[in-house]
C-alpha cells in the first residue's frame, strides 16, 4: 500500500477543528483504496484549546494520526514544513486547511489524478472555470489580482498558488528543504521551487467555500507582496 501523509496546520482552531477531524474519520472509513493514510495535525502555538481538542478527538476517533505541537506560533508555512519533515516517510504528502473549505474527498480525486496522469504535484485551484467558489466579491477580486501579480513576477503558469489543498509526491521533498518563507508566501515559494526543479504540476478546479474566521486579513496582502519580491530575489 502506498503511504499518504496528511498534514493539517492549525492555529487557534478550537471552534472548528473538531468537525474537520470528524469528517476526516468518516472519509477514511468510507474510502475503499490502496492507500495507507496517516494524519498529522500541527498545532502552531495556538493560544486557545486547539491542542487539547485535537488530542482528545484523535483518541476518540481512533484513526491513524498524531498531534505535532509547536510551543510558539511560527506561521502556516513553517507548520506545514515541520509537519512534512516530522512525519513518517511517505509516497505522497497532502497539505490541507483546518477550516474545511473543501471536503476531504478532494484527496481521493488528487490521488487518482496523480496516478493516472503521473503528476508530481496536484493542486486545487479557485481560478479555473471548472471551480465552484463561494466567497465575497471583494475577496474574489483580491485573490485574482494577487494571482496575476504572482504569475507576472515568478513566471508561473498557475491560476491559483494560494489554495491550501495540495498533493506532493515524496520525490519533491528537496523543494521543501529550500523554503525560506514561514507564512503566507510559503505557497508560491514552494510551487516556484517545484517548477524550477522540473517537477510536473497539475492544477484542478475545486468546490471551495470561504469559512468565517479566516486567518487571512487585508493587511496580509502587502506582506505577501514583500514575500513575493523576496522569492524573486532569493531564487
Amino acid at each position: 500500500m502506498k503511504k499518504v501523509n496528511v498534514i493539517v496546520p492549525s492555529y487557534n482552531e478550537a471552534g472548528r477543528i473538531e468537525r474537520t477531524l470528524e469528517e476526516y474519520a468518516m472519509f477514511v472509513r468510507s474510502m475503499k483504496t490502496k492507500y495507507d493514510l496517516y494524519l498529522y495535525v500541527v498545532n502552531d502555538g495556538s493560544k486557545d484549546q486547539t491542542a487539547k481538542i485535537v488530542k482528545d478527538e484523535l483518541a476518540r476517533l481512533n484513526v491513524a494520526s498524531e498531534l505535532l505541537n509547536l510551543e510558539i506560533n511560527h506561521g502556516k508555512g513553517y507548520a506545514l514544513k515541520y509537519g512534512v519533515f516530522n512525519s513518517r516517510k511517505a509516497d505522497y504528502y497532502y497539505l490541507a486547511d483546518a477550516d474545511l473549505s473543501a471536503k476531504w474527498n478532494v484527496l481521493a480525486d488528487f490521488l487518482e489524478l496523480a496516478e493516472k496522469e503521473d503528476y508530481d504535484v496536484v493542486i486545487a485551484s479557485r481560478g479555473l472555470e471548472t471551480s465552484e467558489v463561494s466567497t465575497k466579491v471583494y475577496k474574489r477580486l483580491l485573490g485574482r489580482s494577487a494571482a496575476l501579480v504572482i504569475q507576472l513576477l515568478l513566471g508561473l503558469d498557475i491560476q491559483d498558488t494560494q489554495c491550501g489543498y495540495k498533493l506532493f509526491k515524496g520525490k519533491t521533498l528537496p523543494a521543501f528543504k529550500e523554503l525560506t518563507i514561514d507564512r503566507w508566501g510559503f505557497d508560491f515559494e514552494l510551487l516556484y521551487l517545484v517548477d524550477k526543479m522540473g517537477f510536473s504540476i497539475g492544477e484542478v478546479g475545486i468546490k471551495w467555500v470561504n469559512k468565517s474566521g479566516s486567518k487571512v486579513k487585508l493587511s496580509d496582502y502587502p506582506k505577501q507582496l514583500i514575500e513575493l519580491l523576496k522569492v524573486r530575489i532569493k531564487h
